[in-house]
């Protein structure tokens, strides 16, 4: 039997179908590579910006920690909490 529309028979329609299913797999697969590759290059970019932000970030703040950290003093006067605890550890001795 012939079928009108493509002038395919039998087995040579099989194999017509089967072809252009395919086609139609592999047009759909490249869409999919190209649209994931886009994706993940977009996310590279981000990342890259994101990456160059915090280690400038980090450089500023260690730059800022490390001006501190000089100026750091210790506390002159005990705390009063500190001094009810040595008073109630001399009285327990």
């Amino acid at each position: 039997m012939v079928d009108h529309k493509w002038g395919y028979t039998g087995k040579a329609r099989e194999e017509h179908n089967l072809k252009a299913a395919n086609n139609a797999w592999v047009k759909c697969s490249n869409k999919l590579r190209e649209h994931d590759q886009d994706l993940a290059e977009g996310w590279k970019d981000e990342i890259d910006q994101l990456l160059v932000f915090t280690g400038l970030f980090s450089a500023v703040l260690t730059a800022f920690n490390v001006a501190i950290f000089v100026q750091l003093n210790p506390d002159p006067t005990p705390d009063a909490t500190l001094q009810v605890l040595f008073q109630i550890s001399a009285q327990l001795s």
